[in-house]
């Protein structure tokens, strides 16, 4: 069984605290990594994924919006924008996702088996409540990391 397309192999998470989840698939391939620029945090993913995840990529969030003179800087105005987007690294098969107006991420599962990644669940935090969304195909084996948002 084989894939027609480039796919995401592993992958992993290192948090600005250096802490690193395990790493999810099997390692191959050409190696990339997303950082944010000077401790941004991780707001969001985006890519593309079908029976695999062929894709990824990172929204971080980039500090706030400039105050508008005349508005209220405690308004919507002057919250995190999440535009520091990188990628997304992969192949270019599979229904695109992209994941934006989050808060943060509490907790990645991701699956992988011996060929790629095949799923991505992601608990995020918005607006002190959270949401879990899904991408790709639950199959092989299932990992969890806890970001503690």
């Amino acid at each position: 069984f084989t894939y027609d397309t480039t796919l995401v192999t592993s992958l992993y998470f290192t948090l600005s605290n250096g802490r690193t989840s395990p790493k999810f698939g099997k390692t191959s391939g050409t190696e990339f990594s997303f950082k944010g620029e000077n401790g941004a945090k991780l707001v969001g993913l985006h890519g593309r994924g079908g029976h695999a995840i062929d894709a990824i990529g990172a929204h971080f969030e980039t500090g706030p919006k400039p105050v508008e003179p005349g508005t209220n800087p405690g308004d919507s105005s002057s919250k995190p924008d999440g535009t520091g987007n990188t990628g997304p690294v992969g192949g270019d098969k599979g229904v695109t996702f992209d994941d934006i107006g989050f808060d943060g991420v509490k907790k990645v599962t991701v699956a992988a088996d011996e060929y790629s990644v095949t799923y991505i669940k992601i608990e995020y935090a918005k607006n002190g409540t959270f949401e879990t969304v899904e991408h790709g195909t639950a199959r092989g084996d299932l990992k969890e990391f806890s970001v503690d948002y």
